[in-house]
Order: C-alpha cells, then sequence, then structure tokens
C-alpha cells in the first residue's frame, strides 16, 4: 500500500512535468505556476493518505499483538513468570515477552552531553546540537550491565529480536519526555532573545536514523539492530499519536547514512584503536538531503566509547540537520573517550 501512495506521487511528478513541457513556449510560463500547484498538492494529498494507512496498520496490529497475549499466556523471557494483563494494562501497548517488573527493574534512563574532543563530560545537561565544539545530547533507557547486557547478547548472539519490541516502548516514553523538554528549553531561548515561540498544534517530527551497517556484515546477521529498534519506535510512535495529540512523532528515515567501508567488532578494541576502526567508515546517502533543518534522532543498541556516534554525527552534521540526539538501548560509557 506505501509503495502504491508513494508510486501514485511520482506518477503525478511525471504527468505534470509532461504536460508542461508539451505546452507551446508562450503559455509556458502562464501554465507553470498551476500545474506546479497541482502537483504539490497531489504530493502533500499522497503523503496524508500514506501516513494514515500506516497508522491504521500499526493501531491494527497494537490490537492483534494485545489479543494474542491475552489469550497466550507466555512467561516473561526473564524471571519465567506469567504475562499478567489486568484492566489497567496500557491499551496501547501490551508486554509481550518482558513483564512489567522486569522492565521496571531494567529502565535506568541516562541523560547527558558528550564532548567528543575533550576529556570533560558535562552530564545531565540538555541542549541541542553543536557542531562546532561536537557536542551532542545522548539519551539511555539502562546502563550496559546485568540484565540489559543479558538481554542485548540474547537478541544479537541467539537472534531472539522479539525482545525489542518491549524494549522500544520505554524507550519511546523517554524519547518522549526528554524531546519535551529539549523544544521548551528552545522556546525559552528564542523568546529571551526577543522572538515569540511557534504555536503549532502539534510537536514537530523527528527523523530515526539507525546506525547502518556494512553488506557484508548485513548478509552475516540478517538484521540491523538498530534499525529493528527505529521501526519499534516509530510504531509505538503512530499509535500513541492517535489517543495523544501532543505526543512525540517519529518518522524513520531511510538511506540517510550508509557504511561505505567495513569494520571490526568493537568489542575487542582499547579506545584508541576504536577510533581508528571507525574513521571515515560512514557517508551520507541519496536520502540526506531530507534532514536539512530537521530534528534528527541517531540510534542504535549500545553507547560504548562514542567513537561510532561521533563518525556518525560528523557526516550528518554536513546536511545541517537542526539538532541530533543519540538514543540507546544502553550505555557503559563513564567518560568520553578521545
Amino acid at each position: 500500500m506505501a509503495q502504491a501512495s508513494l508510486a501514485q506521487a511520482n506518477s503525478a511528478c511525471s504527468l505534470g512535468l509532461f504536460l508542461w513541457a508539451c505546452l507551446p513556449k508562450p503559455y509556458r510560463s502562464r501554465q507553470i505556476n498551476y500545474l506546479e500547484a497541482e502537483i504539490i498538492n497531489e504530493l502533500f494529498a499522497c503523503k496524508k493518505r500514506l501516513y494514515i494507512m500506516k497508522t491504521i496498520y500499526s493501531l491494527l496490529k497494537e490490537i492483534l499483538f494485545w489479543a494474542i497475549a491475552l489469550v497466550n499466556e507466555a512467561p516473561c523471557r526473564i524471571c519465567s513468570r506469567t504475562l499478567a494483563f489486568t484492566a489497567s494494562e496500557n491499551f496501547i501497548h501490551a508486554n509481550r515477552h518482558i513483564c512489567r517488573e522486569c522492565l521496571a527493574y531494567l529502565s535506568k534512563p541516562e541523560t547527558g552531553k558528550l564532548i567528543l574532543g575533550s576529556s570533560e563530560q558535562s552530564k545531565h545537561s540538555l541542549s541541542s546540537c553543536s557542531y562546532g565544539n561536537s557536542t551532542f545530547v545522548y539519551v539511555a533507557l539502562s546502563p550496559y550491565e546485568d540484565l540489559s547486557k543479558e538481554l542485548i547478547a540474547l537478541i544479537k548472539q541467539k537472534a531472539e529480536h522479539h525482545l525489542l519490541l518491549d524494549l522500544a516502548f520505554p524507550l519511546y516514553c523517554l524519547l518522549d519526555k526528554i524531546t519535551f523538554a529539549l523544544e521548551a528549553q528552545r522556546n525559552e531561548i528564542f523568546n529571551s532573545s526577543g522572538g515569540s515561540s511557534p504555536t503549532t498544534p502539534t510537536r514537530p517530527t523527528y527523523l530515526l536514523i539507525p546506525i547502518p551497517m556494512h553488506e557484508n556484515k548485513l548478509e552475516q546477521r540478517k538484521k540491523n539492530h538498530a534499525k529493528l529498534i527505529a521501526g519499534h519506535l516509530e510504531h509505538n510512535a503512530l499509535t500513541q499519536s492517535l489517543f495523544r495529540k501532543k505526543s512525540l512523532r517519529l518518522e524513520l528515515a531511510e538511506e540517510v547514512l550508509m557504511q561505505i567501508r567495513e569494520t571490526k567488532p568493537q568489542k575487542y578494541l582499547n579506545k584508541r584503536e576504536r577510533r581508528l576502526n571507525v574513521q571515515n567508515a560512514f557517508a551520507l546517502g541519496k536520502g540526506a538531503a531530507k534532514i536539512k533543518g530537521k530534528d534528527v534522532i541517531l540510534i542504535d543498541d549500545v553507547l560504548t566509547s562514542g567513537a561510532t556516534m561521533y563518525e556518525a554525527v560528523k557526516e550528518l552534521g554536513k546536511s545541517q540537520p537542526r539538532s541530533i540526539l543519540i538514543c540507546t538501548l544502553a550505555r557503559t560509557i563513564k567518560r568520553v573517550e578521545t
């Protein structure tokens, strides 16, 4: 359905350009404004229909999963207790593989501001991205230890990708809270400079960009975990938007960033080797133009030394996004390594 809508948009553009080219030269100048308006209107209509279809699909999928979870009393993957559902359970998201108690124990959010290129790190400070100082905000659902370490090992080594369904929802709630604080801070700065904050009924849409994998590694692993996380976050955003007018809006942006050079696993490298390993490993894709002036969320599973994120942010900065927020499931970094 999505491909059909995009095909309609492309057909509308092609038809408009063909008709304009067929007009005699004296009439082209008078008709071009009308044709441009028609093409733009058709593109917006197709985009709106695509968004509505994606939202309905996400809601139906959530209802189906919720119903299956009620019928199938599967045990929690961590504590082996039966997943309990009550009348107070969140209808928009039902836990399918991890119980609420284990998720509550797992969720120990960490936020801060990383300053790469310096030995210092300013913690618990939220601000927008500054490319000149290589400064950006990071958000992690939990520290990379104990339970989170076991879960990520199950996901990456045992291919239990379904666990990401439950982990993505608290991560979305965390992003909702953090981005709201960032937007309030941005409006406060704008007002203090003599401007007036925009009065929009909805919050801005953030573009999700997963850390890409090289095609050789992707062929071996079959799945890009960062892209799976981004897809689940977008799904949660679509379902939440039906019930909360000012919920966080997310959109998965593909082909923005790509890995052009195969790298070694970072796990067994020291801080200097990590940085050299990923240096100049990324490049902008053909969809990079869409992030100009937009708010971007860079997605990965674990934040360790920050070397991979730094290289990705360096490339994304060339397309001049308004802000970049780093989001991961877990974080092991205690200070910025250079």
